[in-house]
């Protein structure tokens, strides 16, 4: 097993990616449980910027995803950069960093 990013928005709330295709790690504050995402790749990247907004990527694969507090969801980017990492500072307040200097910023 090769662990992925961490990232949490607080010590109840710490997400973990890379443990298998589609797979990632979540801890409630109290346990850690694996979570399904719908997802048939590996998500390495994790983060967000609260609890309700969490992102999930592999990095040249398709697709984004995105969890909204209750489930997963695929988003599709306006363009295909290969994507390399990701900085959340609030609740759409996400910047996703790729190959070629793209930057890219959520529009709510």
């Amino acid at each position: 097993m090769s662990l992925g990013r961490i990232w949490g928005s607080a010590t109840d709330d710490v997400w973990v990616g890379g443990i298998a295709s589609g797979l990632l790690l979540h801890f409630d504050g109290k346990e850690w449980a694996t979570v399904v995402t719908g997802s048939d790749i590996g998500l390495y990247e994790v983060g967000g910027g609260v609890r309700d907004d969490v992102w999930a990527f592999a990095g040249n694969q398709d697709p984004l995803l995105h969890f909204d507090g209750v489930g997963w969801s695929a988003q599709r980017l306006p363009t295909h950069p290969v994507l390399t990492a990701m900085w959340g500072a609030g609740r759409n307040e996400e910047r996703l960093v790729g190959d070629d200097g793209v930057i890219l910023r959520r529009c709510p």
